[in-house]
């Protein structure tokens, strides 16, 4: 809906240079397969799954997009690029893994002592 919005108010002037019979059948592929199957599948292989694993699927979606994007030449690699990947991992590493249990363990001291 964003997108559609944005096309037909920031990039209206374009919209007449698309050529509409090579750009229709692509776009239709992506609706279905990439959108729609891909949609029915997350959905049926949820309940196969646990919370935190589907969740850190989904988080990593934009990462995966980005290094395809990279793999393919669509997009140069770029400094920012490779800080929004990292900080995509980061946050899934600290999701996936109890930081509470590392910091206690590590950090935390108990009577004068730190706690092993």
């Amino acid at each position: 809906m964003c997108g559609t919005l944005y096309a037909f108010t920031v990039d209206y002037s374009k919209l007449p240079q698309i050529n509409w019979a090579n750009a229709i059948g692509p776009v239709i592929y992506l609706g279905v397969v990439a959108t729609f199957a891909a949609q029915v599948v997350q959905v049926t292989s949820q309940k196969y799954t646990d919370t935190v694993t589907a969740g850190l699927v989904l988080m990593t979606e934009s990462l995966f997009a980005g290094l395809v994007s990279v793999l393919f030449h669509v997009e140069p690699l770029t400094q920012h690029l490779i800080i929004g990947g990292s900080l995509i991992i980061l946050a899934t590493l600290i999701a996936q893994f109890d930081m509470r249990g590392v910091i206690s363990r590590y950090f935390v001291k108990q009577n004068g002592i730190r706690k092993p």
